[in-house]
């Protein structure tokens, strides 16, 4: 397994995510249902991974405070 490329399908969907974000005009629209699917998931306990969660809002946040 040395040398194999390991891929997390979650990461990948939260780059491709920050990457649309970049592109997104209406920035707090996005940020509002964001906040309301992730509320959702820290309630229902559905999310798949804390540590991803957070890495998520931090990318989220460096992106904001680029654009001001």
């Amino acid at each position: 397994m040395a040398g194999e490329n390991i891929t997390n399908p979650v990461l990948d969907l939260f780059l491709f995510q920050i990457t649309i974000f970049k592109f997104i005009d209406e920035k707090d629209v996005f940020m509002e249902f964001y906040a309301k699917l992730f509320g959702n998931r820290l309630v229902k306990e559905i999310s798949a991974s804390e540590d991803n969660e957070e890495t998520m809002i931090k990318k989220l946040k460096v992106s904001l405070e680029k654009r001001t």
